[in-house]
């Protein structure tokens, strides 16, 4: 990768294989603290933290307490559906698995997705509300777009009550 870097800088080629090997793409646990509910997302194609959570608010949106109705042109920008310059913020702090909301336990906006801690070779996000008010970024964290490899999150499913509360019970309240 360090090799690809370099040399991503001489060919218009190679930048776009550095990005595209940047991207990530996986299944992940969505866990809501508060109202003990969990969600089965899988991702594709994300750049960074950041990117991934203005990806799960538009693929969330009010399925979870805290939840708003995503904006569409924000949420296309984000999915690389149309160009332009915009912010998000976030609905929730979005965390490691942690007894309680505290900043060491943030997951970083910045941060690669293969940061997310894994579980049983799972990725793993829970969500409190905010802390300190909300943070903020904007669409720069999200490209350069690349149109052969959009980036999506799609809700898998709601997992249920014993199978939420088991997740719960293993990585919130330990």
């Amino acid at each position: 990768m360090d090799r690809l870097d370099a040399a991503s800088f001489h060919s218009y080629g190679l930048g776009w294989v550095h990005e595209a090997a940047l991207r990530q793409s996986g299944a992940l646990i969505l866990l809501h603290a508060e109202s003990g509910r969990a969600l089965r997302l899988r991702y594709s194609n994300v750049a960074n933290c950041f990117h991934l959570f203005s990806l799960i608010q538009c693929a969330v949106g009010t399925r979870l307490p805290g939840g708003k109705q995503p904006n569409l042109h924000f949420a296309a920008l984000a999915r690389g559906e149309e160009h332009g310059e915009g912010y998000d913020e976030a609905w929730w702090h979005y965390s490691t698995p942690a007894p309680k909301a505290e900043i060491g336990a943030s997951i970083w906006g910045e941060a690669s997705v293969a940061s997310i801690p894994r579980v049983d070779d799972v990725q793993v996000i829970v969500v409190w509300p905010t802390l300190m008010g909300s943070r903020s970024w904007d669409t720069g964290f999200f490209g350069p777009q690349l149109m052969a490899l959009p980036p999506d999150v799609v809700v898998e499913a709601e997992l249920d009550e014993r199978e939420a509360a088991e997740w719960m019970r293993r990585l919130v309240t330990e």
